[in-house]
């Protein structure tokens, strides 16, 4: 107790031994109460003072996590919160893959369909070249076979025939040319999105690596208004004489 108000010294408080009994040892002697503990009303008062000394003197260390908001619960080892924490950034990182796979899922599917259809356009176009080419040819050589055998007018109009094939043949291979850089621009698109989706697949991968931890440690303070106290009483501490009679405590204390 504190000699000149009579509180108790939390301060100077150590744990209470285990094996604590509410019997009396046979044959022990007890001790008078000092005065400032004989008034039942002041055990209130040093429940109080009790509360107070936790509140400004402990607090409890807890290992965390930080980046994912992660703290152990009191009483876990650090290394069982590794373990946990591990297992928990594992099963975030799997959820967080497979919402980017199925985010790009979509915008890659909406690519593959385009390049379908672009390649679609470039066979036709190709197609369609290639007829035109037969016909242009068709044109030349009977225009040609016509001049030769002397029809010399219609042999005419069938040159004139051909050479606008010939125009309609050169558009033909404009629209082919067009086709295929339409379909190169869907294909660098899709190519630009998977390696998109592969740095952000491999970023996550790398947040929730659980080799990466770098635990921190939260510091809580315990609150009066939280504070319980399960029981405040008098306690005895057994004592013996040592072997010049004075009496010392019988336990580690």
């Amino acid at each position: 107790p504190d000699p000149v108000h009579g509180n108790l010294l939390w301060t100077e408080a150590r744990p209470a031994p285990e094996g604590e009994t509410r019997d009396p040892l046979p044959g022990a002697a007890h001790e008078n109460v000092p005065a400032d503990l004989s008034d039942p009303k002041r055990y209130a008062q040093h429940e109080k003072d009790y509360k107070l000394f936790l509140s400004e003197m402990h607090t409890l260390e807890l290992p965390s996590l930080p980046a994912h908001k992660l703290v152990a619960n009191p009483g876990e080892s650090e290394g069982d919160f590794r373990v946990r924490a591990g297992q928990l950034l594992r099963e975030k990182r799997d959820e967080e893959i497979d919402k980017l796979r199925k985010k790009y899922a979509a915008k890659l599917d909406v690519l593959a369909e385009r390049e379908r259809r672009a390649t679609a356009k470039v066979e036709n176009e190709k197609a369609q070249l290639s007829r035109q080419r037969m016909g242009t040819a068709v044109s030349f050589g009977t225009a040609a076979l016509s001049i030769l055998l002397g029809r010399r007018v219609g042999g005419i109009g069938r040159v004139a025939t051909g050479i606008g094939s010939m125009g309609r043949s050169g558009k033909e291979k404009l629209d082919v040319a067009q086709a295929g850089e339409t379909l190169e621009a869907v294909r660098r698109q899709r190519a630009e999105l998977e390696a998109a989706a592969e740095q952000e697949i491999a970023g996550v991968t790398q947040a929730y690596d659980p080799v990466n931890l770098d635990l921190a440690t939260v510091r809580i303070e315990p609150r009066r208004s939280d504070t319980a106290i399960q029981q405040i009483g008098l306690a005895w501490i057994p004592c013996a004489p040592d072997s010049f009679g004075a009496l010392r405590p019988a336990i580690p204390i």
